[in-house]
């Protein structure tokens, strides 16, 4: 049978059984009927009941194959699951009895699950979500939901795991090869059937028509959800919200170019039969035949069809986590055995949908942006260089899930910024804890020139340290003219890596003294797992700065500043990670300038 690559990877392996099993059915129905399912219970041996869940939702099932063993296999990989109820947690794994039905309808069956799992609890311990695939966008509509009726969903973590946002592509191409195919091949309507679910028209981007359109648009249930998540608030607001995904960071394609052939399939028999099905991807703004297909046999059907597009984005080579599906195809052609696949893979969740950009560019470079996460919904986005296949966990993907579930990082940064000093650039940067830290690798990236990061240098790691510790990097190649952009990758001794926020250094010295509100206000946790937010201020001339923080009583809480220092702009990190939720204020004193502005932390 033909299949599409919709579905989690499925890798062999002992399953254990679940502890528990729930049978759920939604509160709410949508359009009439109230979505079902199961949510499968794995405790820690820590735990004689469930104590501190991990809710897993699972992503798009049109098959409703996905059962326990196979969730529990496609959430393990890299042993994730068992190492995370070794560390005290329990799994809470939803299955839904349909897994392609409306988003609505199963975002009604996430919410029974988080009720229930808070009243089994007694909320002793926060929840963390994750949403897998299509399981990330029902989980965010879920959680809005309870937010906006003032339900408590009792969730600190939200995680996106390679979740279509923003959309999901299934090439265009293809669902007419299937459309076109499946009146006359047994098991050629799978891939038809696959984008005529009611999950499937309201996620793909570019839809099937009968007759076929010239133009690539999604089905209207596509737009109506966006909308509707929209008129709700886009995404819930009363906890952390972050992105892993599967896509490149930093803009690489599929493999091939818009508008390359990715199917070859042209079987004549003369005046016996003739079966043609070749496929291309779709263009990129141009118009391009897209699906060329004949189905003709003696004595019995004799059809052909062409579908022609334009004015199409490039999807289907876009950077994303990608799906199999053509080599799925040619693999499992067991009918006419002379599909050819000229290219395994498409992209399935564009890296720009799963981290919910702002943005229209398919191939935008997320990693040489260093203000990506003023594009994004989301607190912390984690994201590999190359393109992975959909829902795939690597050792780093595992770092990063347990690392936002546990909210531990092996370094806490308290501070990093940049000054002038002798016409450089020095960076310095100060260190709460470390643990396995091998060291920090300083990238920079210029504002005109340069369009990735490049390595300008290393500075040792204290390996293991509990108490505080400064480190400084001067940079000698600068040019003052330019505005420079300045991040930390730390690496642990087992080549795990993480980065720092980024600070800008401008060598245009400003014309009078000024502090700048904070950036982000209100503030929770950044992407390297503390409470953190930039400050900047300026310095018309040389002077000595003190900056402090204290609380709503006037007590000082932090020293942030407390030297001399140079002309020019100033911006660095304020760790707030040891204090509590609250109002703050933070004022800086450089000669007889003096001024104060509000920040808010959330936690």
């Amino acid at each position: 049978k033909i299949k599409t690559g919709f579905n989690f990877i499925v890798r062999d392996g002992t399953v254990p059984p679940p502890d528990e099993t729930w049978q759920l059915q939604a509160d709410i129905a949508y359009n009439d009927t109230a979505a079902t399912g199961e949510a499968y219970i794995l405790l820690s041996d820590q735990n004689a009941s469930l104590t501190n869940p991990i809710i897993v939702i699972e992503g798009y099932d049109p098959d409703s194959t996905n059962n326990w063993p196979e969730l529990y296999e496609n959430m393990n990989q890299e042993n994730m699951i068992q190492d995370l109820l070794a560390l005290g947690y329990d799994a809470v794994t939803l299955n839904f009895s349909d897994g392609a039905t409306f988003v609505q309808r199963n975002a009604y069956l996430v919410e029974k699950l988080i009720d229930t799992v808070n009243a089994v609890t007694g909320k002793s311990f926060e929840n963390a979500v994750i949403g897998a695939s299509m399981g990330g966008l029902v989980g965010r509509y879920a959680l809005l939901d309870m937010e906006n009726r003032g339900i408590d969903h009792n969730a600190r973590l939200f995680i996106s795991f390679d979740s279509p946002q923003k959309g999901a592509d299934a090439p265009l191409g293809l669902q007419y090869f299937g459309a076109f195919f499946a009146p006359y091949v047994d098991g050629g309507d799978s891939l038809l059937a696959a984008s005529d679910t009611p999950a499937s028209k309201q996620m793909i981007v570019y839809h099937y028509t009968d007759p076929p359109s010239t133009t690539g648009d999604p089905h209207p249930w596509f737009p109506a959800l966006q909308n509707e998540l929209a008129a709700m608030g886009n995404y819930p607001q009363n906890l952390r919200k972050v992105a892993i995904i599967n896509g490149s960071g930093t803009a690489q394609d599929q493999g091939y170019n818009a508008g390359d052939q990715i199917i070859q399939f042209d079987l004549d028999g003369g005046f016996l039969f003739h079966y043609k099905g070749n496929v291309w991807a779709v263009p990129d703004g141009n118009s391009q035949m897209i699906f060329d297909g004949i189905y003709y046999a003696l004595g019995g059907a004799d059809d052909d069809e062409q579908v022609t597009v334009g004015g199409t984005k490039p999807y289907d080579n876009a950077p994303g986590g990608f799906s199999p599906t053509m080599r799925e195809l040619a693999d499992g052609d067991t009918v006419f055995n002379a599909i050819q696949a000229l290219h395994d893979n498409h992209c399935f969740i564009p890296t720009v949908s799963s981290l919910a950009l702002d943005t229209d560019d398919l191939f935008y470079n997320v990693d040489a942006d260093p203000n990506i996460l003023d594009l994004t919904p989301f607190d912390a986005i984690y994201y590999p260089d190359t393109n992975e296949q959909h829902i795939t966990i690597t050792p780093a993907t595992k770092q990063w899930f347990i690392d936002e579930i546990t909210g531990t990082v092996p370094v806490e940064l308290i501070s990093f910024a940049a000054k002038l000093r002798d016409e450089n650039i020095l960076l310095y940067w100060r260190t709460a804890t470390e643990t396995n830290n091998r060291g920090f690798q300083v990238e920079r990236k210029k504002e005109k020139g340069e369009s990735i990061w490049e390595s300008v240098g290393f500075v040792e790691g204290a390996g293991n340290s509990v108490t505080t510790r400064e480190y400084s990097f001067t940079d000698y190649s600068v040019d003052l003219t330019q505005k420079y952009y300045y991040r930390l990758k730390q690496i642990d001794f087992d080549g795990t890596y993480y980065y720092s926020p980024v600070v800008e250094f401008s060598g245009t010295l400003p014309e009078k003294f000024a502090l700048y509100q904070n950036y982000p206000n209100p503030f929770s946790k950044s992407s390297g797992g503390n409470p953190a937010t930039k400050i900047k201020f300026d310095l018309p001339q040389k002077e000595f700065v003190s900056l402090k923080v204290y609380d709503i009583l006037g007590r000082q809480v932090a020293l942030l500043v407390n030297d001399k220092r140079e002309a020019g702009s100033y911006e660095l990190i304020f760790n707030a990670n040891d204090l509590p939720s609250g109002i703050y204020i933070y004022s800086i004193r450089a000669g007889e300038f003096i001024q104060s502005k509000k920040m808010i932390l959330l936690k």
